[in-house]
């Protein structure tokens, strides 16, 4: 009798003991199925995180580089509000509040320049190669902006010949006669 007890304990223990692998193993592959969507969660944000601040670098184009400025313009704000008119994003980057070794910082144009950068949503006239400025928005160190009031579009002036301004009129405009002209 007493074998049959301990055969009887002996079934019960496996019995138990498979119970209580499975619901372990349950929580165990729960808990490591969460783990792995939790890990996969943090890897997709950090992903579109990084992508979306690489796309924005890659939105601004590189046209010219002067002592104390950066200049990019923003290929995809082209717009054509009217005929042989290109409207288009410029940002001009301080050098002065750069914190790069190549910043300027000593000269005395810098003592006085509190914004880190500049956006200009500029005009060009492709016909008269002529530009002008509809309006700007300034962003200073402090972290806040100053925008130029909507009166304050400037005249149409002519693009000088070898200016930055021209660097920009031959990468925006199409050659004269050309079908992409005034679009």
């Amino acid at each position: 009798m007493k074998k049959r007890t301990e055969n009887t304990d002996l079934r019960t223990t496996l019995k138990l003991s498979r119970k209580g692998w499975l619901r372990m193993s349950t929580i165990f592959f729960k808990r490591r199925k969460l783990l792995c969507i939790s890990i996969a969660s943090l890897i997709g944000i950090w992903l579109l995180f990084f992508s979306s601040y690489a796309n924005a670098e890659e939105d601004w184009t590189l046209y010219g580089v002067t002592k104390y400025l950066i200049l990019y313009y923003n290929p995809k704000s082209i717009t054509h509000p009217s005929r042989g008119i290109v409207r288009l994003w410029i940002k001009s980057v301080s050098k002065c509040n750069d914190r790069e070794e190549w910043a300027v910082k000593s000269h005395p144009n810098c003592s006085n320049v509190e914004w880190v950068y500049v956006l200009t949503l500029t005009e060009i006239n492709c016909s008269t190669k002529q530009d002008r400025d509809v309006k700007s928005i300034g962003y200073a160190k402090a972290g806040t902006s100053e925008e130029s009031l909507p009166d304050e579009t400037s005249p149409w002036a002519d693009i000088v010949p070898d200016s930055y301004a021209e660097v920009l009129y031959k990468s925006i405009c199409p050659p004269l006669g050309s079908d992409r002209e005034g679009k």
